[in-house]
């Protein structure tokens, strides 16, 4: 496991430094900006493929989960739950792509419509999210970052806390190592810095129609959605992988 632990944390590095330099667009003129950043963009695009890639650890995970010779009582739980964390990032990707909408061409019912701020068969744009006059205090996003800091970051490290007196969360539901959930504190601490400079120095940000609270809320998405798919590579590397069984 050491030796094993050796080899991933050069990954973990370098996925670090990948969120870092994700926010370099920032500092660039329109048209690379708009390439990254805006609408249907680079960021726009990767984003859905890390959460099905997700979706198709946890998958799996609960494929190769089969009951052992002598299960603890709530091992049924933890199965469970590795089948809701696979339907979870599922969602999550297919609403990143509007369920196929644009592509399919399918056209959104009056029904939908009156309820949906961008006329699109999504949950994440619903008026109980988002327009002038949402029903819940969060929109999506939101609870979309909150959800990445509580299972990244959050989880794992109240499991850490609680291993030192012999307790644990870990038999109960999926938690991924803590050393990959800093990711998560990392993007956040970034968004915000980011945020804080351009405000006090708008000067360094170039876009010249764009604000740059847009792009820096797409990166971060981009960045957490990234951030959740290597925690859950190095989760299923570690318990679940071919090499790890053997």
């Amino acid at each position: 496991m050491q030796t094993q632990w050796k080899r991933l944390t050069g990954w973990i590095v370098a996925a670090a430094l990948f969120i870092v330099l994700a926010y370099t667009p920032l500092f660039a003129p329109d048209q690379i900006m708009d390439a990254f950043a805006r609408e249907d963009s680079i960021f726009e695009t990767l984003s859905p493929l890390y959460l099905f890639t997700c979706s198709a650890l946890f998958g799996i995970a609960w494929w190769r989960a089969k009951t052992p010779a002598a299960p603890h009582r709530f091992y049924w739980f933890f199965r469970l739950s590795l089948l809701g964390l696979a339907a979870v990032f599922f969602v999550a990707a297919a609403e990143e792509v509007s369920w196929g909408q644009r592509v399919l061409g399918i056209e959104t019912p009056n029904l939908i419509k009156d309820v949906n701020v961008q006329d699109e068969l999504t949950l994440h744009n619903l008026i109980l999210f988002q327009g002038e006059d949402p029903i819940l205090p969060l929109n999506f996003d939101q609870l979309s970052a909150g959800f990445s800091l509580f299972f990244g970051f959050v989880l794992p490290f109240g499991n850490w806390f609680l291993k030192r007196f012999k307790l644990g969360l870990d038999a109960l539901i999926p938690i991924v190592p803590l050393a990959v959930g800093w990711l998560m504190p990392l993007n956040y601490v970034l968004q915000k810095s980011f945020m804080h400079l351009f405000r006090n120095f708008p000067q360094l940000y170039l876009h010249s129609e764009m604000h740059f609270s847009q792009p820096i809320y797409e990166i971060r998405e981009h960045n957490y959605a990234f951030a959740l798919m290597v925690c859950a590579a190095f989760y299923f590397i570690l318990n679940f992988s071919k090499t790890q069984k053997q």
